[in-house]
């Protein structure tokens, strides 16, 4: 079962990590300075909470509503579905959430200084860590 859901993860991160690298960059285009601010508030609000993971679904569907394409939107409420019971194992970890948090916010600051290249780079950088924080936790998961 473990396999399984190793090989599923990793095609959902190969997946997500496409369509968010592509939203930062529209996000790039589109997002006003207020929009972004907003959104690097509620990260930086998140790191005095603990036990809502939902901010972390919160900002990456906010920065795919920022790009403004609704087809990814619909995705990403796809895939955070399929991955709820992985991301809530991994974000119980207190160290992880705040690893999150800085990569969320190394996103937001690549965006608002409106720099397409090192905003999908942050995004890379962050879909690379989830997968890596995720293959640590569970050692034993083999791929197919």
């Amino acid at each position: 079962r473990l396999a399984i859901q190793a090989s599923s993860f990793r095609n959902i991160m190969e997946m997500r990590s496409a369509i968010e690298q592509k939203a930062a960059a529209l996000a790039v285009d589109r997002a006003t300075d207020e929009e972004l601010e907003q959104l690097r508030q509620t990260v930086l609000d998140a790191q005095t909470r603990s036990g809502e993971d939902d901010l972390d679904f919160f900002f990456h569907y906010r920065l795919v509503e920022l790009s403004g394409n609704s087809i990814f939107m619909d995705i990403v409420n796809t895939y955070f579905k399929e991955i709820r019971q992985i991301r809530d194992s991994n974000l119980k970890d207190a160290s992880y959430v705040q690893q999150v948090n800085q990569e969320h916010l190394a996103i937001i600051d690549c965006i608002c200084r409106r720099d397409k290249d090192a905003a999908q780079a942050a995004v890379e950088r962050h879909m690379e860590r989830i997968w890596d924080r995720w293959r640590m936790r569970n050692s034993g998961a083999e791929e197919t």
